[in-house]
């Protein structure tokens, strides 16, 4: 009967770990996520900086 018990508890711990595996994913997603924003507003930034640059460049001077 304890050993019943036992593999009950393993079993519900694994589930757990692997619950909190699969979370810790999302997190990781979730992060990666928000750091391809901020990369793409960076280069959107950087884009509309050279393009400002190329009209004063490129205007009567």
């Amino acid at each position: 009967m304890g050993e019943e018990v036992a593999q009950k508890f393993v079993r519900e711990v694994r589930a757990n770990l692997v619950d909190a595996n699969l979370v810790g994913a999302n997190l990781v997603d979730a992060n990666l996520v928000g750091a391809n924003l901020v990369d793409a507003n960076l280069q959107g930034a950087i884009l509309e900086g050279a393009n400002v640059r190329g009209t004063i460049l490129e205007g009567k001077i």
